[in-house]
């Protein structure tokens, strides 16, 4: 009888490796799986995914709702659950992989900065949809999926919009008191054009926090586009957050940042390790948190970064990634990103504003 010898190699490189060593030849049979096939199936019934967005809009146009004046309220947090929506689409349209993500934070990040001349509302309004940018731009999606992801966060923040107008009693206890409800329509449209082009000025303190802020922001996206594309949306968060037009301000928040990070990132672990919670109380557990987060936002800076840090763990483990993961990285990547906010104060300073001469 005669003996047939017969070799496979998976790849060129086996190939190689057999011919050379073993003698002989082998046939080359590729060994693999088509991801692509797995990539566009659906998700299995159960599985979290769009509508996590639904809480990232309702999240981040929460932080319009102290407008003095309920119909003022309702229409400035509509248009920001607007924002919010747009920059969770063209993030996710960019995607992991997308460079055009890069001129967008930075183009983004400068208007969110000049708008600190509006006060401190309207300067929160533009860091959370920065801030919904940059997040949904660590998810790999398809377009139709971005469209998904844009309508869903729509349609959570519309839904504060219409909590702010049936709440409308109980959050004019809780307006800004450093603004007023004053023009409205084409008048505070206007009252918003002439305030904005003064910021614009080279010697303007917003002009130069925008610079300090944009470059904070876009070195963290590149950070977290290098060394963590799907979790290190982290560092330009923390560095937009912390950093205020007063460089004494700005290191104070750093602190309470941190500490406030490292703290909710204790009390995350401590929750999910005694509860072992399913999606179900994932998303119980992130309403609460938001709740707590929402009542202590104007009280203590420390306390309501402890929650929000509960928040985004929560989410974030409710859209698949492992929590412990996103609690780890979020205490480094809160150290990286106060660090970017600190040194850009450094070393863009503001710059003094020219007093003409007396006659």
């Amino acid at each position: 009888m005669e003996k047939i010898t017969a070799r496979i190699a998976v790849s060129p490189l086996a190939r190689r490796v057999q011919v050379e060593y073993l003698g002989g030849d082998a046939v080359e049979i590729p060994n693999g799986v088509d991801v692509l096939h797995f990539a566009s199936a659906n998700p299995l019934p159960g599985y979290p995914r769009a509508g996590g967005w639904a809480a990232v809009g309702s999240f981040f146009t929460d932080m319009a709702v102290f407008q003095p004046g309920h119909r003022f309220r309702a229409r400035i947090v509509a248009g920001t659950g607007v924002l919010v929506a747009l920059g969770a689409f063209l993030g996710a349209l960019c995607g992991i992989r997308g460079i055009a993500i890069f001129p967008l934070v930075a183009l983004c990040t400068f208007g969110a900065g000049l708008l600190v001349e509006l006060g401190p509302q309207a300067a929160l309004i533009g860091v959370s949809s920065v801030t919904s940018l940059v997040f949904s731009a660590s998810f790999d999606v398809s377009a139709t999926e971005a469209l998904v992801v844009g309508g869903v966060t729509l349609l959570g923040g519309l839904f504060t919009a219409v909590l702010a107008v049936v709440a409308r009693r109980g959050l004019a206890r809780y307006a800004d008191p450093t603004r007023h409800a004053g023009a409205t329509g084409w008048g505070w449209a206007r009252h918003v054009a002439v305030t904005m082009r003064r910021s614009t000025h080279l010697r303007s303190i917003p002009f130069w926090h925008a610079v300090r802020l944009t470059a904070a922001s876009l070195t963290g996206t590149v950070l977290f586009r290098v060394t963590n594309p799907e979790d290190g949306f982290w560092i330009p968060e923390a560095a937009l957050f912390i950093m205020r037009p007063e460089p004494k301000l700005t290191r104070r928040r750093a602190v309470l940042r941190i500490i406030g990070s490292v703290a909710g990132a204790a009390l995350t672990t401590l929750v999910l390790v005694a509860l072992r919670p399913d999606p179900t109380l994932l998303a119980v557990l992130a309403v609460v948190a938001s709740g707590i987060a929402f009542s202590v936002q104007r009280v203590n800076f420390g306390l309501y970064i402890t929650f929000v840090t509960c928040i985004f763990v929560l989410l974030t483990a409710f859209g698949g990634l492992p929590a412990r993961t996103a609690i780890s990285n979020r205490v480094v990547d809160n150290l990286i990103g106060s660090a970017l906010a600190v040194a850009a104060l450094w070393l863009w300073p503001t710059r003094p504003r020219t007093v003409p001469p007396q006659a």
